[in-house]
């Protein structure tokens, strides 16, 4: 039990690591909540033992004020699982289509970048896909991948970034 455990220590930095570590090696997501002082090591908390646990919903409990952290948190998972899916809680634009193409990436396929459900973002002009190609073929260094990119504009853009060094 993490309160047996931790609770007998006086010192808050330690108190705090012993928590810390107690819950990554319990994998407990409720145990990284105790560390209600520390929000950097809560957060940390929260992302690893989601990620040790492949429990993108774990994510969830970092606190709403951090929404990249939460997205990066759950990319991770969906990365780490092969699982776009996942993908689909990711909140903010950017971290939303790059979930897709580091999966994408990191598994050799660009058609993930069709999984995305949202096709059209709120702060972003054109659609989703597009996003995810040029990140793609940017990663990949591989100007050919912009070619799914019907917007001409968009497609230059692309394949310049695609051909940057």
């Amino acid at each position: 039990n993490i309160v047996d455990t931790c609770a007998g220590i006086k010192d808050y930095n330690a108190r705090n690591t012993c928590t810390y570590e107690t819950s990554l090696k319990n994998k407990g997501v409720n145990n990284c909540l105790l560390l209600r002082s520390d929000a950097k090591l809560r957060n940390s908390c929260i992302a690893q033992v989601a990620l040790d646990t492949n429990n993108s919903k774990a994510c969830k409990s970092i606190i709403r004020i951090e929404r990249i952290l939460t997205a990066e948190c759950i990319s991770a998972v969906a990365l780490s699982t092969n699982e776009p899916e996942r993908c689909e809680d990711i909140f903010p634009d950017i971290e939303y289509y790059r979930c897709f193409s580091d999966i994408g990436v990191k598994y050799g396929s660009i058609d993930v970048c069709g999984l995305a459900k949202r096709k059209n973002m709120k702060l972003l002009s054109y659609p989703t896909k597009f996003y995810c190609y040029k990140d793609y073929a940017t990663q990949k260094k591989d100007p050919s991948a912009c070619s799914r990119i019907t917007a001409s504009v968009f497609r230059a853009e692309c394949e310049a970034a695609a051909a940057a060094e």
